[in-house]
């Protein structure tokens, strides 16, 4: 394996804009230098938070801002994770399901938080019933979202992971109009996205649960990148509105035919024009097996008309914040 100095490292670095976190005299594997897209925002006071140093982890935000930007470092320590109650005084329970003693105007309702690209884990349901929360951009290549990460945050309609995330586990969040991803995750959980509304899904993921997009009853049209390893065909259940599913080449073999129960006679599924008749018949059984059609000959050969999906323009999206 090639090694790089620590001073050849922090050249490429400099050039590149990205932040190397290693010590004197250390050597870097080569492979292991990523280009980073760097948080570009100014950070909120490091008084505004509360830290445990030995786990570099945030425990409380104790700010009054309504528009969060995490900050890197705390008394010089990278900030690493976010723990459950680190954002319990932006959390609504006046207008939820639980039973409070919470009184109106007793939370910060904060609209918008920005993650910097330090962060490596989030406690699950670290933003659960922050309903004012509308907007989240995530600069940290996070290896898993946890599981009901933003659920019950009724007002939540943006989240971009601008350098990836490898897992978007269970119940991620709902009422979502935008979501974006660099990069092909590794796995989309179990009703990801919860109810939203959103009426056209781009997936670019190696492996997808059962139930994954259940509860889409807005969704028209999904397209599904090619590169799956295995997909659960109940990732299609409860899809009421459900037009067209494009299958971008992929392996009818890594398809499990899980129940789905739509029975949708209109229901087109696309699959790339060099399809051989094979894979056409066989891609027919599994989805037909999982009862999504009605007949074998909703599977066509053709082309979706999903566009590329190029990431948001993030200024714009913040310019309403006045960030």
């Amino acid at each position: 394996m090639k090694k790089r100095i620590l001073t050849v490292v922090i050249a490429i670095a400099i050039l590149a804009g990205i932040a190397v976190p290693v010590r004197a005299e250390e050597t870097v594997p080569e492979e292991a230098v990523e280009c980073l897209t760097e948080m570009p925002y100014e950070a909120l006071p490091e008084e505004e938070f509360e830290f445990d140093e030995a786990s570099r982890t945030i425990t409380a935000y104790i700010g009054t801002s309504v528009d969060v930007i995490i900050p890197r470092t705390i008394g010089g320590v990278p900030v690493e994770n976010i723990s459950y109650n680190a954002f319990e005084n932006t959390r609504d329970y006046v207008h939820s399901d639980m039973e409070t003693n919470q009184k109106e105007g007793d939370w910060v309702p904060m609209r918008c938080v920005i993650l910097p690209e330090t962060l490596k884990s989030i406690e699950d349901s670290a933003f659960t019933n922050c309903h004012d929360l509308e907007t989240v951009i995530c600069y940290a290549p996070l290896e898993t979202t946890n599981k009901g990460l933003f659920s019950e945050c009724q007002g939540l309609k943006k989240v971009v992971f601008v350098n990836g995330v490898l897992h978007m586990d269970n119940y991620l969040c709902k009422n979502l109009e935008t979501v974006w991803c660099k990069n092909q995750v590794d796995r989309i959980g179990i009703q990801t996205f919860g109810v939203t509304p959103m009426e056209r899904l781009c997936v670019n993921a190696k492996n997808i649960d059962m139930s994954a997009f259940a509860g889409m009853e807005s969704l028209k049209e999904i397209h599904i990148r090619g590169g799956v390893e295995h997909m659960s065909l109940g990732a299609f259940a409860m899809l009421p509105s459900i037009e067209t599913i494009c299958l971008e080449g992929i392996d009818p073999d890594v398809m499990d035919d899980d129940w789905a129960n739509l029975g949708n006679s209109n229901l087109t599924i696309l699959v790339p024009e060099d399809t051989s008749d094979e894979q056409l018949e066989a891609i027919g059984r599994k989805f037909l097996s999982s009862m999504i059609i009605t007949d074998g000959a909703q599977v066509k050969r053709g082309t979706c008309s999903m566009p590329e999906d190029p990431m948001p323009d993030i200024a714009e999206m913040l310019s309403a914040y006045g960030i």
